[in-house]
């Protein structure tokens, strides 16, 4: 906290002396998560795990469209910057399993295909430390960055489950049925840090600031929260039931891609000091 304290006093303090180099931002973000089959590695399992169905699980996916941000910055010159936000962030897991299943009403077989999506909601806080590689007056430029940022989820830090659904049905018909499961869980931890990489451009058009592009990979070793799927087959005639568990793992990781509108606040500052030297 003192790292950010002093950041902020930093930011005002350089608007006290200078009023040319602080903004506002807005931030519309859209993220890609990534997730696995084990907690620790990047492993994704995809495979006829049976002869009666297949399991597929998404190793990544797109979070809802469009996350809200706001960030502050501060342009120390030309040439260096920094920024500092919060946005809501959050993590998806998709999996799917495909199989054939006897329709009662109809009397006839159909492809089935269950599709599972869980979704975890978060904030993100980060500060970002900006290097302009292209910079000219009132001209579209172009930046990289290294980000330090903190997710944290609502909740203890604990093994929860926070729902469940599930189905059944028939694959074959007087002969086999099946069952599924799934349940979305948070882990035993309810924060993790990132360390990311990214690029950004301001655009202008005519000699005018229209807005700011930006892409950032973000690494994290993390996960908050899981989720673990059972299906299970029944064989009537025989009694024998096969049981199957599938996990989920929703990494902290992410690679974001952000559209922001800054108001530099230059002119604020001019205008309150023209009105008072005005009086």
């Amino acid at each position: 906290m003192k790292f950010f304290s002093t950041i902020t006093f930093m930011m005002f303090f350089g608007i006290v002396l200078s009023q040319k180099t602080f903004y506002a931002s807005i931030d519309l973000l859209t993220k890609m998560s990534f997730n696995s089959t084990h907690p620790s590695l990047w492993d994704t399992q995809n495979a006829d795990v049976s002869p009666i169905f297949e399991y597929n699980q998404s190793s990544y996916s797109i979070v809802d469209p469009f996350r809200l941000g706001v960030s502050l910055g501060w342009n120390i010159n030309p040439k260096h910057n920094i920024e500092m936000g919060a946005h809501f962030d959050g993590v998806t897991a998709k999996s799917t399993h495909r199989f054939s299943s006897y329709q009662e009403f109809v009397d006839y077989y159909t492809p089935n295909i269950i599709k599972y999506q869980s979704r975890s909601q978060q904030n993100r806080f980060f500060i970002n430390y900006k290097y302009s590689l292209l910079k000219k007056v009132d001209k579209t430029n172009f930046s990289i960055f290294g980000s330090l940022a903190l997710v944290t989820r609502a909740g203890p830090k604990e093994v929860g489950d926070v729902g469940s659904f599930g189905s059944s049905g028939i694959i074959v018909k007087d002969s086999i049925i099946f069952e599924s499961e799934y349940t979305a869980y948070t882990s035993n931890v309810n924060k993790a840090l990132q360390i990311g990489l990214g690029m950004s451009s301001d655009i202008y058009i005519s000699s005018k600031y229209w807005l700011t592009l930006s892409l950032q990979y973000a690494f994290s070793r993390s996960f908050l929260s899981f989720s673990t799927e059972y299906f299970s087959v029944k064989y009537l005639n025989s009694g024998e039931v096969y049981k199957y568990v599938f996990s989920q793992y929703n990494k902290a990781s992410g690679l974001y891609f952000g559209i922001s509108r800054h108001f530099y606040l230059d002119n604020v500052f001019k205008k309150k000091n023209n009105a008072h030297n005005s009086k």
